[in-house]
């Protein structure tokens, strides 16, 4: 009954406060946590930051050391406002404190990766994996993107290759995990399997095209062109992913220094057909001739597309009024 009540309104809370203190055993740390809560948490969900307010968790934090919501309470209070050096000392401090729990290793993680310090983000996931072992493979899917951001594609293969299965079974609810799987693939050279991937996808597709763009702008230009080439049946059904296409291969031209990849870009355009606006055509064409070198018949374009979307925000950009 009093847990049940803790959920309800000021009134009802402080009965609940007052009928956990009626109850044997000790409480102490329970309610010392949930009258700290109401104090600190408004009525709207936000948190008071005073330093007053976080001096107060930090104590509570340190009194019920073996409780982990304080501890929780405190952390959660100090990233909202914005004290993230006194967070990650919460942390650690939580994360020797209480050696079985994996959240503490998951707040480390949050506050690495927010410091662009991937090594130390994936010491701390590899912390959370080892405490739960029961399943790890929320774990295991931070791991395989942490080691993505390291350009370690091959392990982050080896890291997700038990789970394919249950990836396939559900690519939607796993769809993180999948997009890493797919990219982790494709930077590997395994593009006929990343392929299949997108096959199984009906939903959301575009999401997987832009990875997969993505993923060929880093990838070698050998590489590169594979995927292009094998993603290009898929990405024509659409005007749209059509001329991401085309620029995809406009920007491999550019790294590759092939006119072959130029053409083939600007014949994606041509045979869009009437599925775009004609400025977003001429626009294509520009940027492809622009990756090409040809400026002089780039800008051309560019004032063609001014001239029939004069409001076209991209274009305005690269001619001011005064050159147009």
């Amino acid at each position: 009954v009093a847990t049940t009540s803790l959920v309800a309104d000021q009134a009802a809370r402080q009965e609940a406060i007052q009928l956990f203190k009626e109850l044997e055993g000790d409480n102490n740390a329970l309610i010392d946590t949930i009258e700290a809560f109401g104090t600190v948490v408004k009525a709207d969900g936000t948190i008071e930051t005073s330093e007053r307010s976080l001096r107060r968790l930090r104590e509570l934090a340190a009194t019920h050391a073996s409780f982990p919501p304080a501890t929780r309470l405190a952390f959660i209070a100090h990233i909202s406002a914005g004290k993230t050096s006194e967070a990650l000392q919460i942390a650690r401090t939580a994360l020797d404190r209480f050696p079985t729990n994996p959240e503490p290793a998951q707040w480390l993680i949050e506050l690495h990766m927010q410091a662009r310090r991937l090594d130390d983000a994936l010491t701390a996931a590899r912390t959370w994996r080892n405490r739960s072992m029961e399943n790890p493979f929320n774990a295991d899917a931070t791991i395989a993107r942490l080691l993505l951001m390291r350009e370690d594609a091959a392990g982050a293969v080896r890291t997700l290759q038990p789970y394919e299965t249950r990836l396939k079974r559900d690519p939607e609810h796993y769809a993180t995990a999948y997009s890493s799987w797919l990219q982790a693939l494709l930077m590997t050279g395994a593009v006929d399997r990343a392929y299949e991937l997108v096959l199984a996808v009906t939903e959301k597709r575009d999401e997987l095209f832009a990875l997969w763009f993505e993923s060929a702008q880093r990838a070698e230009v050998a590489n590169a062109a594979r995927m292009l080439e094998r993603i290009q049946p898929l990405c024509i059904e659409t005007t749209d992913n059509r001329l991401r296409l085309a620029l995809a291969w406009a920007d491999l031209g550019k790294r590759s220094n092939r006119v072959d990849q130029f053409d083939r870009a600007m014949r994606l355009v041509n045979e869009a057909g009437e599925g775009a606006s004609r400025a977003k055509l001429l626009q294509c064409e520009a940027m492809i001739l622009e990756a090409r070198g040809d400026y002089e018949e780039a800008a051309s374009r560019y004032r063609q597309v001014l001239s029939t979307e004069p409001e076209n925000v991209p274009t305005t950009k690269m001619f001011p009024s005064e050159s147009i």
